[in-house]
């Protein structure tokens, strides 16, 4: 069926709909400040696009001359979102079926319903994939779609806990285009499935020369000036998942000049 939401319309099954178009809005700590980010003429890349919800909303902010590319691992996910840009009349998305990490490959991934919680697997043994119930798909580092994109200003990463991975495989993009990114943390998630501390994926960005911003679900934005925010980061994190059960927190990330 056809929703509407952030001035777009989405091709989702019903199960989808309750959530996108729920009356506090569907993820309105994150979405309108990412929305506000996006300049005309920018380039702006979704990583984890899921059903469109910033991709297609971003595509419209972004016009004149900017473009979106929409990357997303799952196939249901993107026959669904390829739909929603024709419905929208979008010619400035570029949607890429595949998904990022640090090598050039492929992995499996669980064969599921629509959802934003696709997880790839890069460990499993090929051999042993069960092909009634997986996918094989592909897998590259973001650093070699570089020079077929240009330069990245703003960038979005909801990958359940695959962050690091993924930023070790655009390191060489962080470096030298330094876009404003959107990502979410969750220790359990970076430990399971990038194979790291979730403290690393932090120090990685402040490595990076990052400043760091916590998008509180039920407060307002928290800038961090000072102090250490790899501390108060996970002190924020706890405090969600101990209060609210969250699993994750929203990041948002701004290159020091």
């Amino acid at each position: 069926m056809i929703v509407q939401a952030f001035g777009c319309k989405f091709l989702l099954p019903r199960s989808w709909t309750a959530e996108l178009t729920a009356p506090e809005g569907y993820e309105n700590w994150v979405i309108p400040h990412f929305l506000s980010l996006c300049r005309p003429g920018m380039t702006v890349v979704d990583i984890g696009a899921s059903i469109g919800s910033l991709t297609l909303p971003a595509a419209r902010q972004v016009v004149p001359g900017g473009v979106v590319y929409a990357i997303e691992v799952s196939s249901l996910n993107c026959g669904l979102l390829a739909q929603s840009i024709v419905l929208n009349n979008l010619d400035n998305v570029r949607l890429l079926p595949l998904g990022v990490s640090d090598y050039l490959g492929f992995a499996r991934l669980p064969r599921q319903g629509v959802s934003n919680n696709n997880v790839i697997d890069h460990e499993a043994d090929i051999t042993r994939t069960d092909l009634q119930s997986h996918d094989i798909v592909p897998i590259m580092p973001f650093d070699l779609l570089h020079s077929a994109i240009g330069k990245v200003d703003l960038l979005k990463m909801d990958i359940e806990g695959m962050e690091y991975r993924a930023s070790m495989g655009a390191i060489t993009m962080l470096r030298r285009d330094r876009p404003i990114v959107f990502l979410e943390y969750s220790p359990l998630f970076q430990s399971r499935w990038s194979g790291v501390p979730g403290v690393q994926l932090l120090e990685l960005f402040r490595e990076l020369g990052y400043r760091f911003e916590i998008l509180h679900r039920k407060k307002d934005r928290e800038p961090i000036m000072d102090g250490d925010p790899v501390t108060r980061i996970e002190a924020a994190w706890a405090e969600h998942r101990d209060a609210d059960g969250g699993t994750h927190l929203d990041l948002c990330l701004y290159p020091l000049a």
